[in-house]
C-alpha cells in the first residue's frame, strides 16, 4: 500500500475534489455549530455557578439541564458520520 516511504493516502494532489468538497461541506458547519454551542454552554454554567445556595452545592435547576441539553446538540456534530469512505491504510 505505499509506495517508496509515501503511503498512497498521502500522496499529494491525489484525493478526488468529491472528498475535499464533501469535507468542507460538513466540517465547517459542524465546527461552527460546536463553537456556538460552547460559547452557549458557557451561559448556564457561568449563571450556574454564580448562584449556588451555599459553596458546597452543586449546580442546581434548571441550569444544570441546559447544560446537559447543549452538551446533547454538540455532540453529533463532534463525532458526525464521515462524508467519505475511510480507506484503510
Amino acid at each position: 500500500m505505499t509506495t517508496g516511504a509515501v503511503p498512497v493516502w498521502a500522496r499529494a494532489g491525489e484525493e478526488s475534489s468529491r472528498e475535499t468538497a464533501g469535507t468542507r461541506r460538513f466540517a465547517f458547519p459542524a465546527a461552527v455549530g460546536v463553537i456556538v454551542l460552547s460559547i452557549g454552554y458557557g451561559v448556564p454554567l457561568t449563571v450556574g455557578l454564580l448562584t449556588p445556595e451555599t459553596p458546597d452545592s452543586p449546580i442546581a435547576e434548571p441550569w444544570f439541564s441546559m447544560m446537559e441539553v447543549f452538551i446533547l446538540l454538540s455532540t453529533p456534530m463532534m463525532v458526525g458520520p464521515v462524508p467519505f469512505p475511510v480507506q484503510p491504510c
